[in-house]
């Protein structure tokens, strides 16, 4: 990406075997220092400052375990954008609906909070949002 050697990327996951698996591949790869990769709930703990914070199909799971749980993830973030992604299509690769209905969901929840920017993929709608 062209970007100075200095540059961090961070991820978290709630699931530790994720954790040891993602860093043992990066450790086989030998990938750079400073990729970074923790335990953390994204409903429950705070991270540092990043320029932009990736949530791709997280935020439907994470709405149904705690529902109106979003917004609050969302305003915890502390960043410049942030790239939400939701499915389109069901496991078994039909259409319902999905993208209607999280479109709208989504707009409504952050319409007079932030500035975003709607892109449409054949399996993902994403959102980039500028806070």
């Amino acid at each position: 990406m062209n970007l100075p050697e200095s540059t961090e990327y961070c991820a978290y996951d709630i699931d530790v075997c994720q954790i040891r698996f993602l860093n043992s591949v990066f450790n086989i790869l030998g990938l750079p220092q400073g990729i970074n990769i923790g335990s953390g709930d994204v409903i429950l703990d705070r991270f540092g400052y990043s320029d932009i914070v990736f949530m791709l199909k997280l935020l439907p799971p994470l709405e149904h375990q705690s529902k109106g749980s979003s917004l609050k993830i969302m305003q915890n973030q502390e960043c410049r954008k942030m790239v939400i992604s939701f499915p389109v299509k069901s496991l078994s690769g039909n259409e319902k609906g999905m993208a209607e209905f999280y479109s709208g969901w989504f707009i409504n929840l952050i319409k007079d909070k932030w500035k975003y920017k709607r892109l449409d993929f054949d399996t993902e709608l994403v959102f980039i949002v500028e806070k």
